[in-house]
């Protein structure tokens, strides 16, 4: 099969260099010989990277903050309603055949984006890649423990690096194997799960409704923090065109935001209720082991072996991101290599968390600090897309050439960069962790809306600047 003059070999509708072995392509935009698979082929992409234990832990920490069961639910449907953002970052990747690294040279520029990656993208995914390490270990560290298992450093280093080198392992085979293996990977979550659904109903004996629900300033307070840290992971994932560039061009963008939001938020929503259901049943002060302390010592091993899968599945996506934002900064090697890089830093960082830092502590607190990076640039990602109706040229993005469509002003996009200046200022000025208070909460009576003030402000501002002198 040919297009514009290139051959590549196929089978069965699959470029081959993606049909079996590892992905050849890289930041490169992808051509429409060498397009494939349809939307719904995201929903177990998306599906499968939830299914992990910080999610479920997400759950029982806002019980633990003193919101009741039932209000905890509701924060936990609107934190996951921004998945839907997540979908619309995605429809970038079809119409472009380019990942989302380099896409966002249309926001900031080809040299602004460089800064904007090593912040927003690198550093961003290694957080990830070592909350989802720290969670998996932990649960396994407390299922060896059940067992009369000893897990001194040397053990706890030899688990973190075991799951770190499955996850490189799936994240250097590249994106055919993770469309097509994490579909079947869903469907046994779904059932495993589903198992333990059972079982917590049925033998936690204690009362849903025994936390008391928060009122007044308190409550407030309380779920915009909720939502802030619910909603942190789908907007953090700017790279959805990462997962979705390979699909034809004139897919749907309702069947590909249909496809991440559904995908997303079903193993999330059902994860995080059940882990906030046993918090609050138990009125548990350590949301971090609760479920697995009290599932039947027979299912305990496969709960928390499906978990493992489910994280490292997640993080398999975060490290192959990672890659690809090396490539775009400038490192001149192959995608499996800059994927490994990345590995090697996220379990330094793994390393030091489970042997120095506390769990709970160390999420809640790197997921707010995320949050002031991550909401302004989906905020300035989304305002693009809107402005150009979702058109992009991959080609010229790629490229990135002096002069170009996407070259701006000697390779900056001024009105980019100072609309995510004012945004990440904003949440700075508004955000609450145990380290920092932002200076301005006193006049908000503690209120963090780091959230909303960063992305809501930056799109306004884009949008303000950007109107009359857009590049499609």
């Amino acid at each position: 099969m040919t297009n514009d003059g290139n051959s590549v070999k196929m089978h069965d509708g699959i470029p081959l260099d993606v049909a079996g072995g590892v992905e050849a392509h890289g930041i490169d935009h992808i051509p429409a010989n060498e397009r494939y698979g349809r939307a719904r082929q995201l929903i177990g992409v998306w599906a499968t990277s939830q299914a992990n234990y910080v999610v479920l832990v997400m759950g029982g920490v806002l019980v633990a903050m003193g919101l009741s069961f039932w209000q905890a639910l509701a924060v936990i449907v609107i934190g996951n309603l921004f998945s839907v953002l997540t979908g619309f970052i995605s429809a970038t990747g079809p119409v472009s055949g380019t990942p989302s690294q380099i896409i966002q040279r249309a926001l900031f520029g080809p040299k602004g984006n460089l800064v904007s990656q090593v912040f927003t993208g690198w550093m961003v995914n290694c957080i990830f890649l070592a909350l989802n390490w720290i969670g998996a270990a932990f649960i396994i560290f407390a299922v060896m423990e059940r067992f009369g298992i000893a897990t001194d450093n040397f053990v706890k280093g030899a688990v973190i690096s075991v799951l770190a080198a499955i996850t490189l392992v799936i994240s250097v085979y590249g994106y055919n194997f993770i469309t097509k293996a994490y579909k079947y990977i869903s469907w046994s979550f779904l059932a495993v799960f589903g198992v333990a659904t059972f079982f917590l109903f049925t033998t936690v004996k204690g009362d849903v409704n025994a936390v008391p629900p928060l009122e007044g300033p308190d409550f407030w307070i309380v779920a915009f923090a909720g939502v802030s840290l619910l909603a942190c992971t789908p907007i953090s994932y700017t790279n959805g065109a990462d997962f979705s560039r390979y699909l034809p061009a004139k897919t749907p963008i309702r069947n590909i935001v249909g496809s991440v939001t559904l995908g997303y938020m079903l193993p999330s929503v059902l994860l995080s209720a059940l882990g906030a259901y046993v918090t609050a049943a138990l009125q548990a002060d350590d949301p971090q082991t609760v479920i697995e302390g009290v599932l039947p010592a027979w299912f305990s091993p496969l709960f928390t072996i499906a978990v493992v899968i489910g994280t490292v599945a997640n993080n398999a996506m975060t490290a192959y991101s990672s890659g690809l934002v090396l490539q775009t900064i400038g490192i001149r090697l192959r995608r499996s290599i800059t994927v490994i890089a990345d590995g090697i830093f996220g379990v330094i960082v793994t390393l030091l968390a489970v042997l120095v830092w506390d769990f709970i502590d160390a999420m809640n607190t790197l997921l707010q600090l995320i949050v002031v990076t991550v909401a302004p640039l989906i905020s300035l990602y989304l305002a693009d897309m809107w402005l150009r109706r979702n058109k992009y040229d991959g080609p010229a993005l790629e490229a990135a050439t002096k002069g170009g469509k996407y070259w701006y002003t000697n390779g900056y996009n001024v009105a980019g960069i100072i609309a995510f200046l004012a945004g990440f200022t904003a949440a700075v000025l508004t955000v609450y962790t145990d380290f920092y208070q932002g200076p301005i909460l006193g006049l908000l009576g503690g209120l963090d809306i780091s959230f909303e003030v960063g992305i809501l402000l930056p799109a306004f501002i884009y949008i303000a600047l950007m109107r009359n002198k857009l590049t499609i």
